[in-house]
């Protein structure tokens, strides 16, 4: 074992911590020989590699199952329970769109903006996020530069391909940006989205020249 005691629910740091179901581990692009790891539980945690000394950066109880970090800013994003949040520093998570309180779906200013159950994420640039929004069948995109979010697919949990609004996904679980081609990880399928990313207005024109491949 590398660091962290088996089937302890704890928040528990050091060298001896506690951890309670880790999901997902990123490489610190700002701290290197660190590692951020989330929990299913809620907790966000770094690690320091070199002596697997585990410290808690943020002790929520929302689940966070998946973070990403921009790698040109370094500022780190949590996918929790119904909401997008930015890890500000200082044991705090900054609700960036969705509601702590509120499941549902709805697009718009982040404000107004409502998920249910966020999960996997991939940045198209700097200030354009993706996230699969699981229970809500569809991609969100979340346009930094504006404060808005708009959707990829229809809603519907199927398997049809098409335009980027008349898609089906079922239960999107993981997404990730390879060159050109977004790949998205649903039930039992990966599907992709071939893009051309030479854009003036990336966000209006990414509809129109976006199309999903088998």
């Amino acid at each position: 074992m590398y660091a962290g005691v088996c089937n302890e629910n704890d928040t528990a740091d050091g060298t001896n911590a506690f951890l309670s179901s880790p999901v997902k581990l990123i490489l610190d692009v700002k701290n290197p020989g660190h590692v951020f790891i989330s929990e299913r539980a809620g907790p966000l945690k770094s690690m320091r590699i070199s002596d697997q000394n585990v410290t808690t950066l943020w002790n929520g109880e929302e689940g966070c199952l998946w973070m990403i970090q921009e790698p040109t800013t370094g500022n780190l994003f949590a996918a929790c329970r119904s909401f997008v949040g930015l890890f500000t520093g200082n044991g705090t998570l900054m609700i960036i769109a969705g509601s702590p309180l509120v499941n549902g779906f709805q697009d718009g200013s982040f404000k107004n903006s409502l998920f249910n159950k966020p999960v996997g994420m991939t940045f198209l640039d700097s200030e354009t996020l993706i996230v699969t929004d699981f229970e809500n069948d569809r991609l969100r995109v979340l346009d930094l530069r504006t404060n808005t979010t708009f959707s990829i697919c229809s809603g519907t949990e199927g398997y049809d391909d098409g335009n980027l609004t008349s898609c089906q996904l079922a239960a999107p679980y993981t997404v990730q940006k390879i060159n050109n081609t977004i790949y998205v990880g649903d039930y039992k399928r990966i599907k992709s989205i071939k893009c051309e990313w030479k854009l003036k207005a990336k966000f209006q024109l990414a509809f129109f020249i976006c199309q999903f491949t088998r």
